[in-house]
């Protein structure tokens, strides 16, 4: 295999078979990162080997390593010296070159590779690895014989990345930020088609109950009778898609998405849709044509609601309604949103965030205004739960975050296990409230 076979057959593979790596392919690939540049040849990068099953548990149960890791029968921990690393991270630069070398010798010799940023709490892992200081766990690297042959994600145009003897402006820069206003609806397709990337396709990465799920359906079958052509806007991910599209046998529906990256994720998990995409309009659905449009907590993502309430009015027909479900700003969840985002200064995607994009929740007297200004009226409306259903799923992930990063934790991120364990016991007891006061989940039906 020569490089450029090399480098094009290279992929991130996180399923191996159950198989030993033998030591002298773990050699050949140790030295493929040898030969690689390091600032003033110091070359101060190491890596610790393990095939013990038992400790790679343990970085995963104890020190909140990502759960992938389990699936490697060979895990490289990459260590750096810190002591002359603080100017340009040169250690840092010289451990990044060792491991893309050592990624493609791999490719060439037949395993399978990938290298993970995210390892989890780095005090623990020099605990149970004994890595004395002043080295430092900055990456992990599994190997092993893949099971699996993922399609290339995609990636940017050359001409989108280089710049001639200065920079110029070429393209939309890719946000960070977890509020949809900071967003454009071209950052949002680039965020679809770059970072909620083609492996992560048949894994729900957004976060709803299932017991949120079957009120949705409840609502949506009884919406439903009499209706014929029906429109749901912006999926996303499927999540709840999903789960609507077996009462869809016998309708004509159309699913509308920003990308095509999206519309590759909900049809891998649905079998009764027709497919279209958002550019400035619903493309190729007509003027006065759907007899139900639903919006399934896709207004909390974009930077202008109005803009696509307008869309949905033009699509609709005479006598049709549109299903609006949003996550209401002024209820408990908003009040958990701010503080997330306020006090413990979560402004920007990251952890399990990262995938779903930015999501803000609505103030549903705002959302009256947007819909008076466009001469929607509003047949009926009502709200299910007090306590946002989703503190289970926080529940379960926040254990794994403080694993993760441990002492790093401020006073008031560690205050939320408390926070969160009382939120669900509080969900237990109040989840029978379905009232519009106050509900985490409201609903609109609306008509023209």
């Amino acid at each position: 295999m020569n490089l450029s076979e090399a480098l094009a057959g290279r992929r991130s593979i996180r399923s191996f078979k159950l198989e030993p790596v033998p030591e002298n392919i773990i050699k050949e690939v140790l030295h493929a990162g040898i030969l690689a540049p390091a600032p003033s040849n110091r070359q101060q990068w190491e890596a610790v080997v393990i095939q013990d099953r038992k400790i790679i548990e343990r970085l995963y149960k104890d020190a909140g390593s990502q759960e992938q890791i389990l699936h490697c029968q060979c895990l490289f921990v990459m260590i750096v010296d810190m002591e002359f690393n603080k100017e340009n991270f040169s250690n840092v630069q010289a451990t990044a070159a060792a491991v893309q070398n050592m990624q493609l010798k791999a490719v060439d010799i037949g395993y399978g590779s990938c290298c993970m940023a995210g390892i989890g709490d780095v005090q623990k892992i020099k605990n149970i690895l004994e890595i004395p200081d002043p080295w430092l766990p900055v990456c992990f690297m599994m190997l092993g014989k893949p099971t699996e042959a993922p399609s290339a994600p995609a990636r940017k145009e050359l001409g989108e990345i280089y710049h001639f003897n200065k920079y110029s402006s070429k393209s939309e820069r890719m946000q960070s930020s977890v509020f949809p206003k900071d967003w454009t609806l071209n950052q949002l397709r680039l965020h679809q088609k770059f970072v909620s990337r083609a492996y992560k396709m048949g894994v729900d990465y957004e976060f709803y109950d299932q017991e949120e799920i079957e009120n949705i359906k409840d609502i949506v079958k009884e919406n439903l009778v009499g209706k014929k052509k029906v429109l749901t806007l912006l999926g996303y991910d499927g999540t709840i898609i999903k789960n609507l599209d077996p009462m869809f046998k016998d309708y004509d529906v159309i699913d509308c998405e920003l990308s095509q990256e999206a519309v590759d994720f909900v049809k891998s998990k649905t079998k009764n849709l027709k497919f279209t995409l958002f550019s400035d309009k619903i493309e190729n659905v007509k003027d006065n044509s759907m007899d139900l449009i639903i919006i399934a907590f896709a207004l909390e993502k974009i930077p202008t609601i109005d803009f696509m309430l307008k869309e949905a009015k033009r699509v609709l027909s005479k006598n049709g309604k549109i299903l609006v479900f949003f996550k209401n700003k002024n209820s408990f969840y908003g009040a958990m949103y701010k503080g997330i985002t306020g006090p413990l200064g979560v402004k920007h995607l990251e952890g399990f965030y990262i995938r779903s994009g930015p999501f803000s929740p609505i103030s549903a007297s705002m959302l009256k205004k947007d819909i008076e200004k466009l001469n929607l009226k509003i047949l009926s409306q009502g709200g299910f739960f007090l306590v946002p259903a989703e503190v289970k799923i926080y529940n379960e992930k926040f254990a794994g975050y403080s694993k993760r990063h441990g002492k790093k934790l401020s006073v008031l991120k560690y205050g939320m296990k408390p926070v969160l364990g009382f939120s669900n016991m509080l969900f237990n007891i109040t989840k029978s409230y379905n009232k519009p006061f106050m509900a985490v989940t409201k609903y609109f039906i609306l008509e023209k």
